[in-house]
């Protein structure tokens, strides 16, 4: 669950951005957003370095430490992937990133 936490930080879709690899709870290992920034309603991505991107499907879940959002797709450690899959993660069950 570290890896998919974003350390000191309650980010809501706007906040956001495009591009940025966001620093994990864990060393070295990095979350990065994709979105169209001229469309604040549209799909937001989120794709672990190595890994491919999971779809935001629910946003802004209110939780005591932060906010939640529920992403279709593992979020899984880079160095994780071979060990887990022996390659590739493929597109799994909804699973929870806690952002806090």
């Amino acid at each position: 669950m570290r890896y998919q936490v974003i350390p000191n930080a309650v980010l809501t879709p706007s906040q956001l951005l495009n591009g940025i690899s966001y620093s994990t709870a864990l060393p070295n290992e990095y979350l990065t957003v994709t979105k169209d920034p001229s469309d604040p309603t549209g799909p937001i991505y989120i794709q672990p370095t190595g890994a491919p991107k999971a779809l935001v499907i629910q946003r802004d879940i209110s939780a005591a430490a932060g906010k939640i959002h529920v992403v279709q797709g593992p979020l899984v450690p880079a160095s994780l992937v071979p060990l887990l899959t022996g390659g590739r993660p493929r597109q799994l069950p909804v699973y929870v990133n806690g952002t806090m």
